[in-house]
């Protein structure tokens, strides 16, 4: 059997072919290889929008079987890609301007209205990137059985993929961002990858097999300036207790390692334990030491025996004065006597 990919079917991609349905982006990549292809863009824009909204709503009863969430994520998708078809164009900057408010005017409305049933669209920092790199995620999760049925050897497996995921993605990252820093792909508090070029936010297939599918849903992802760890080598990089269940150790052995982790030598918990014992210890001793060789140990001890010795003293000095006494005696041969 050839060993070969093929997108149609690719579980990833059968929603997206759906979704696309008469869009025909590529020709909207043609007006804009052309200077003077505003008006052609212009028009394209206003019916791709009308189109997309359209395939949307029809696909929404199938979006509720399957996945809800997966289908506002290819919607995203499609935007995203227009948007950086428009923004890499040879068409001029304030006309790509007219054409970009175009979109973002008409999605806008659609989604502060609710016409796309609870479909998010942020607009915050970073937030095209956390949007990308999650679907790439979780188009990973939806592809890696077929991936791994159809490629018996690993490396044609990883070299297919990325050609795959660049094909796929270098539009939307093509165009250069002005300005942007060094930054951190960190997820679930593990840094990932650095990236100072926009089309670096792509990941390959090192950089996410590794992922536990199962615990996707609650995966955090954040773009920051921070490196939380040194980067792993391209083989390790992920999320190592879901790698760990990817490679037959069981959730149990994952679950003990997370709760490790949680408890590590570096946690705030045990800091905390270790110190206060530390703390009762240092007491102890120092006050052991105080007493038994210091001055004020000394002058303690001296206070303590003299005083035992003079309650001693005046104790038996009370005996004898109570022996001399004659009424003592009378007391208690009367006692005797009246218990008799």
């Amino acid at each position: 059997m050839e060993e070969v990919l093929n997108e149609d079917n690719l579980p990833s991609h059968i929603y997206e072919k759906e979704l696309s349905e008469d869009l025909k982006t590529e020709e909207l990549e043609n007006y804009c290889e052309s200077t003077d292809g505003y008006n052609d863009s212009y028009s394209f824009i206003a019916i791709f929008n009308g189109k997309l909204i359209s395939n949307f709503t029809n696909k929404r009863y199938e979006c509720d079987k399957t996945s809800y969430s997966k289908c506002c994520r290819n919607l995203n998708y499609y935007l995203d890609l227009v948007l950086g078809i428009i923004k890499s164009s040879k068409i001029s900057e304030p006309e790509q301007i007219k054409l970009i408010e175009l979109i973002d005017v008409y999605w806008k409305l659609s989604f502060q209205y609710n016409h796309l049933y609870g479909c998010k669209r942020e607009e915050n920092a970073y937030s095209k990137e956390k949007r990308c790199i999650l679907k790439q995620l979780h188009d990973y999760c939806d592809d890696k059985t077929y991936l791994q049925g159809t490629f018996s050897d690993e490396e044609k497996r990883k070299t297919a993929y990325n050609k795959y995921q660049k094909s796929k993605w270098e539009k939307i990252f093509n165009h250069l961002e002005p300005n942007t820093p060094i930054l951190y792909i960190n997820i679930n508090d593990r840094t990932v990858k650095k990236f100072e070029k926009y089309n670096d936010v792509l990941l390959t297939y090192d950089e996410i097999h590794s992922i536990g599918c199962d615990k996707l849903q609650s995966t955090k992802i954040e773009i920051s300036d921070k490196n939380l760890q040194p980067e792993a080598p391209a083989e390790t990089r992920g999320l190592q207790p879901e790698a760990s269940q990817l490679a037959g150790e069981g959730p149990q052995k994952a679950d003990l390692q997370t709760e490790m982790d949680q408890v590590s030598p570096g946690s705030p918990l045990l800091n905390i334990l270790l110190s206060v014992g530390f703390v009762i210890f240092g007491i102890i001793s120092f006050s052991f030491v105080t007493y038994k060789f210091s001055p004020l140990g000394t002058w303690l001890r001296t206070n303590i025996i003299k005083k035992n010795k003079t309650r001693n003293y005046i104790n038996e000095e009370a005996a004898y004065e109570l022996l001399d006494d004659p009424n003592y005696y009378r007391r208690n041969l009367s006692y005797h006597l009246l218990s008799n």
